[in-house]
């Protein structure tokens, strides 16, 4: 996944997998490689416009206020000769009337050092990027990456992934559905086939290489990571960012949360830098937990106080969780230390205040100013921790970039394997770029205040750049001239370019190839098919809470599986146990939690589960019976082989589960919504279901739906269990504690509402409860995301529920 924040969740380029091969050129040995590139030519090509005009702050926006004195600073970072930016390609610049009216997309990292984001219209793309036909061929690359000799021979090139022995003491516990110890952790842990990483940097001077990656690197590796069977997403965030979202400063929250998401998930890098010579846009916190809020406010005069007041409304929507809830990032979400998450004060919506008649920008650098003076007298003893790279004080959030913000989550504050093996860090420079300010697009190259260079932003970079740490692989280009800007027509700007483009795409294969290695254990299906259906049911059962409606089948679901069948002569206890409700009613969920009880008591005995419909193997009857006959044949030993015909199979399937369990080795097997078959060989019918007359060490709970007019599976059961049908089934009746369990699902979220807004939930419950699945706990959950990002303050959104 390349996490792009131009186009951001929702502009996201997908594919599957890759078959590994050796770089087109071996990889230098150290961690910095220098690239040579030809001389640079003076040809200006005179269709390089501007691309992010639009709304401007006056000069030094982004720098009143100042950076405390604490390093000495190290020289300005456009006159070191390792980073470089890239310009624009071609595009008419945005009408001024345009861009004044907008305040479009918040652009967290375009902007200058003095300028707020420079407006970017995020949902219709310019044509530089969209019309990416002919841009590889601007610097003379002619053909598909897949079509040039060397690239394509790596894709027709079979490479073996050596597959690593399973752990046949794992595999075995699994099977027994014995989750204890270093078990639980492999089951709900999900080694996901991706490589996905976020490619950092600010976004006007790199303009060239994001769009060229995205046209003559990403088809490429999407068809190489398929042959490996992995996924490589692109999230790219200069589109796909709802403007709502951008006005109410939510741009940079998600693009933290990609990266995040890119760290859990990627088997490769899952952090790329583009360092060049701007350090971007530096805003206040859009969030500011209450205490902390408070005392950078008694930092403030009356009138800054009040200013501050008529921008930040408190939001006591968000519930206080454990300290240790990000694992050592406390006191960067929550301000301190001891600090937990809890009441925010929430930055008010660019709109909402324009809707007052204000102007925002001048509104931002007076509070930009304020927030930074006040940050410092409230964190004294943090100011020499600004430019320690390990440091995590939020006095940070008012004076880096978010680019930095970045850079520092990505690179710095992971350990030094995954630095070593998921980060990558490319370097450009542009010569003498400092001298160039004067022009209108050196702009988008380098921080400026007024027409000269912004020393304060290139010093923070300057210092930014060398926190790199020695064990990440870092690809220095030779120093490029100014063109103006990246001129493809330049041949030593194409030619960095293309250089650019191999060692990005080398560097990806090899991504892609390592984790192939990584994940390459010999498949055994039925092990997954068990893994699968274990998480499935522990991760919903964490979910779960009860309440009246469900305590009835707990208590019977308890006292059917704690109890021996035929024990005290009661004949009933060696039937099943039969749970129905309807549709969205939460018998799922329940089922799971009944699961997770079951899991958790351990013991020798062997539990087996199956969520019909979750898998292709949990689909059909003769997939699944032979699926779960695997696994028990597994389990106790035998040698019979499985026979494929499905009469066979299913009195193969009935001796199994009514012979092999002992007192030594009881059975208990779940099986959800058997409505959920499909209609191959009567599978809905249920007659390969024994649930009548088991064994005292075998016990069988199943669910299914009210009987439709496409299956009568719960007459079928009942008809099944004849007068013992009163005794063993058992309905999950309607919610009656809508509140719980809406509480319940927002404080699963860290979230919570008010009790005007809980009211009017509750109105609607009440008057849709006996509609189709209004009322329901699936109902709930829908309702319980519609409102989990309603804030405390104002009015209770209205709609339609």
């Amino acid at each position: 996944i390349c996490c792009e924040r131009r186009w951001g969740v929702m502009g996201c380029a997908s594919s599957t997998t890759v078959r590994a091969a050796r770089p087109i050129e071996a990889v230098a040995s150290s961690t910095s490689s220098v690239r040579p590139v030809p001389p640079v030519q003076t040809t200006r090509h005179e269709d390089v416009h501007a691309r992010d005009a639009g709304i401007a702050a006056p000069d030094g926006a982004d720098n009143v206020g100042g950076f405390p004195p604490g390093t000495t600073p190290p020289p300005s970072a456009a006159s070191v000769p390792a980073a470089a930016t890239v310009a624009t390609p071609a595009v008419g610049p945005t009408p001024a009337s345009e861009a004044a009216s907008a305040d479009v997309q918040q652009d967290a990292h375009t902007p200058t050092a003095c300028q707020p984001p420079v407006a970017v219209a995020r949902n219709k793309p310019d044509t530089s990027v969209t019309n990416t036909a002919t841009l590889r061929t601007k610097i003379g690359l002619d053909t598909p990456r897949r079509d040039r000799a060397a690239w394509k021979a790596l894709l027709e090139k079979h490479v073996e992934v050596r597959e690593k022995a399973r752990d046949v003491e794992l595999d075995a516990q699994i099977l027994r559905g014995d989750v204890r110890g270093d078990v639980l952790a492999k089951v709900l842990s999900v080694e996901k086939r991706i490589v996905s990483f976020l490619l950092s940097s600010t976004f006007t001077d790199t303009e060239w290489e994001r769009n060229l990656v995205l046209d003559d690197v990403v088809p490429y590796l999407q068809e190489f990571a398929r042959q490996h069977q992995f996924e490589l997403r692109l999230v790219e965030m200069r589109w796909g960012i709802r403007q709502d979202a951008s006005n109410s400063h939510q741009t940079s929250e998600i693009c933290m949360a990609e990266l995040e998401r890119c760290q859990r998930e990627s088997q490769g890098y899952s952090y790329i830098f583009l360092g060049a010579q701007k350090y971007g846009f530096r805003p206040f916190p859009a969030k500011i937990p209450e205490a902390v809020f408070r005392l950078l406010r008694e930092q403030l005069d009356s009138d800054s106080q009040a200013l501050l007041d008529s921008c930040y409304l408190l939001d006591t929507n968000i519930l206080v969780v454990p300290a240790d809830m990000h694992s050592g990032l406390n006191e960067w979400h929550h301000g301190t230390p001891e600090s937990s998450a809890g009441p925010v004060y929430m930055l008010r919506s660019s709109t909402d205040i324009k809707k007052e008649g204000k102007e925002w920008w001048p509104i931002f650098e007076t509070l930009q100013k304020k927030l930074r003076e006040a940050s410092q007298g409230v964190w004294k003893d943090k100011m020499s921790t600004l430019r320690d790279p390990s440091s995590r004080a939020y006095i940070k959030k008012f004076f880096i970039s978010v680019t930095e913000e970045e850079f520092s989550r990505g690179l710095l504050w992971v350990d030094g394997e995954h630095q070593r093996t998921q980060t990558l860090v490319f370097r450009r420079t542009i010569v003498d770029l400092a001298s160039h300010t004067a022009n209108a697009e050196a702009k988008k190259f380098i921080d400026v205040q007024g027409s000269a260079e912004d020393v304060e932003a290139q010093t923070l970079l300057g210092e930014q750049l060398t926190m790199v740490p020695a064990c990440v692989e870092t690809i220095v280009y030779a120093p490029i001239e100014w063109g103006p800007g990246i001129d493809p027509t330049n041949s030593a700007h194409a030619a960095y370019l293309r250089q650019f483009l191999d060692d990005f795409c080398r560097k990806l294969t090899e991504s892609i190839r390592s984790g192939a290695e990584k994940l390459a254990v010999k498949v055994d299906t039925v092990v997954d098919e068990a893994t699968h259906h274990l998480r499935f049911a522990l991760v919903r059962a964490k979910k779960f809470t009860s309440t009246q409606s469900t305590r009835k089948v707990e208590n019977m679901a308890k006292a059917y599986l704690t109890t021996s069948g035929g024990e005290d002569g009661n004949a009933s206890d060696s039937n099943a146990l039969v749970i129905h409700g309807r549709s969205g009613a939460g018998k799922t969920y329940l089922l799971s939690n009944i699961m997770g009880a079951t899991l958790s008591r351990g013991g020798t005995g062997v539990v087996v589960m199956r969520f019909l419909g979750t898998t292709p193997l949990s689909s059909n009857v003769l997939a699944l019976l032979t699926s779960v006959c695997q696994q028990l044949r597994r389990v106790y030993g035998k040698e019979e082989e499985i026979p494929s015909d499905f009469k066979e199979l299913r009195t193969y399937f009935h001796r199994a589960v009514t012979e092999w369990a002992t007192e030594e080795k009881p059975l208990t097997l779940f099986i959800d919504s058997v409505d959920q078959l499909d209609d191959s060989n009567a599978g809905r019918r249920l007659d390969w279901l024994p649930v009548t007359g088991l064994p005292p060490y075998v016990k069988l709970v199943v669910s299914t739906l009210p009987d439709y007019p496409e299956f009568r599976c719960q007459s079928i059961l009942h008809d099944k269990l004849g007068e013992e049908a009163a005794k063993h089934m058992v309905e999950v009746e309607t919610i009656s504690e809508h509140e719980q369990v809406l509480k319940h699902l927002l404080q699963l979220m860290g979230r919570r509402v008010t009790q005007e807004q809980l009211q009017y939930i509750s109105k609607i419950f009440e008057e849709r409860k006996d509609t189709d699945a209004a009322g329901t706990p699936l109902w709930l959950t829908i309702v319980a995301y519609a409102v989990s990002s309603w804030p405390s303050y104002g009015h209770v959104p209205s709609f339609v529920i």
